[in-house]
Formats: C-alpha cells, sequence, structure tokens
C-alpha cells in the first residue's frame, strides 16, 4: 500500500523546501524497494532504518532524529494525503504548535467499515471517550514543531502497541503547547477490513488505554471511578450485540468491542491498574 502514499506525497507541492523520511521498522516485504522507486520523484528521500527496536514510537523518533525541518508531520503508509495536505499543514504549523489533520473516510473504505469505526477526528480532535482530559489528534495526521517534539523527549517507546499518540499530545500540551485543527489538511484513513485484524487492532487500543491512563494518573489525571461496574456494564453491552451481529457491520462492532474489553483487561491485569 505504501505505493499509494508516496504517489500522494510525490503530488504535493508548497512554497517551502522538504524533506521525506520513509523509516523502516524492520519490514521483511518489498516495501523499500517500492520506495527506492521513488527516488526521482522525491529528491529529498531518506530512508532511515529503525529495525533495531520494533513499534511505532521507536520508529516515530528515529525518522525525526534523521530529519532537519523544524516542523514535522507524520504520515502511515498505508493512506493518502490529498492535494494540498503539506501546504495546510505547514500553514496550521505556524498559528499552533501542534496539529491534527482531518481524517476522511470514504475514499478508501467500504461503507461498512466505516459505520463499524464512525469518522473520528473528520470534524476535529479527538476526545478521549474514558475520562475528561485533554485532546488529542491520531498519529497518522499529526504536525508538530521540532522543537516541542525534543523538548518532551519525543514519543514514549514504552506506549505499545498503541495510545503513543495520545500520550503525545497530551504531554505536549502538559507542557504549554496549543494544539489546533487542520480541516483542509485532509488524509484519506484506511480501516482494516478483516474481522480478525479489527479484533487486534481493538486490543492494541485496549492495552494503550491502560498504558495512558497508568502513566497520566501519575501527572494528575483523575481516577475512574467505579470500573468493575464499567467492566461488567461493558460486558453486558456485548451480550446484548450478539442477535444484531449477523451482517457485517453487526460482527465488526462486535469484534471491534470485545477486543477493546480484551486489552483492558489484559493490560489492567499486566500493569496492575484497574482501568476497564
Amino acid at each position: 500500500m505504501i505505493a499509494v502514499q508516496l504517489e500522494a506525497l510525490a503530488g504535493q507541492s508548497w512554497d517551502g523546501s522538504w524533506e521525506l523520511v520513509v523509516v523502516d521498522n524492520g519490514s521483511t516485504d518489498e516495501s523499500m524497494q517500492i520506495v527506492e522507486g521513488f527516488r526521482d520523484r522525491l529528491p529529498a528521500l531518506r530512508v532511515v532504518d529503525a529495525s533495531a527496536k520494533p513499534g511505532v514510537p521507536a520508529a516515530l523518533n528515529e525518522g525525526v532524529r534523521a530529519s532537519a525541518g523544524r516542523l514535522v508531520v507524520f504520515v502511515n503508509d498505508d493512506d493518502e494525503v490529498a492535494d494540498g495536505w503539506l501546504a495546510a499543514m505547514a500553514s496550521a504549523l505556524e498559528r499552533y504548535d501542534i496539529v491534527g489533520g482531518r481524517l476522511e473516510y470514504d475514499r478508501l473504505n467500504e461503507p461498512w467499515a466505516i459505520e463499524v469505526r464512525e469518522r473520528p477526528q473528520e470534524a476535529g480532535l479527538l476526545e478521549w471517550g474514558y475520562l475528561d482530559y485533554l485532546p488529542f489528534a491520531a498519529g497518522a495526521a499529526l504536525g508538530v514543531r521540532r522543537a516541542l517534539h525534543d523538548a518532551v523527549g519525543g514519543f514514549d517507546e514504552a506506549m505499545v502497541p498503541a495510545a503513543e499518540d495520545m500520550d503525545y499530545c497530551w504531554r505536549l500540551q502538559r507542557a504549554g503547547a496549543r494544539i489546533g485543527f487542520a480541516a483542509d489538511a485532509a488524509t484519506h484513513y484506511r480501516l482494516r477490513t478483516s474481522l480478525r485484524a479489527i479484533f487486534r487492532q481493538g486490543i492494541g487500543y485496549g492495552v494503550g488505554h491502560v498504558l495512558a491512563y497508568r502513566k497520566h494518573r501519575e501527572r494528575g489525571l483523575a481516577p475512574a471511578q467505579h470500573p468493575w461496574r464499567r467492566e461488567v456494564r461493558g460486558w453486558l453491552g456485548l451480550v446484548r450485540r450478539l442477535p444484531s451481529a449477523g451482517g457485517k457491520v453487526g460482527r465488526g462492532r462486535l469484534v471491534w468491542h470485545a477486543g477493546l474489553k480484551v486489552g483492558l483487561l489484559k493490560a489492567s491485569v499486566e500493569h496492575r491498574v484497574v482501568f476497564l
């Protein structure tokens, strides 16, 4: 899928100078050969080997260390930035310290997959659905001023397999950074389409929520109220979903929420924190 993203990046235009840093976090397929094929269209292309430490946050930190710009924007290899995305992100980063771009879902996804996950970050920044806390932006459409990234120590490399972007935005804001939403910087976001992949992603998100809660409880986040009661309600809600789990949407929603609950429970036990 990386060729789709590289094609979109090669078509970007902006008055300023920019480079593309591709981070190889231990790929075993033909991704890097595909990247090399774009060197004539992306002359300021750099490939960084980040295979020593698997995981998104470590890979992102390696990419930023290798970069030379004062502004940094992040993209995923399986998405597709829209026309004008680069210029819109750069403009927004002149007004804000951290920027979340708009996620668009119709171009790359079937309607049933969108119904399962709905449309987060399409109309504004993300809000945590568990406790009232700071807004954040998905790492697939995130920009930051390089000096601030360095000031907070980059992404927390212990935030694996998920929530590194949420924790990153929270720490930046607690350090005084201003976060904003760039509605004109669109990224066509690709959703998971197999039940196995949806379930695994749900587990990862659940684990990430626990890691973020555990970390930020030590930084002033209010404790979760009645977590066991919420856990029981959550599992009962899954049982109630069973009769409507016949179609793609029903099965997808059931699997997604089941994955979240499994991830929350798994990480709560492993990290000895009750966040269910």
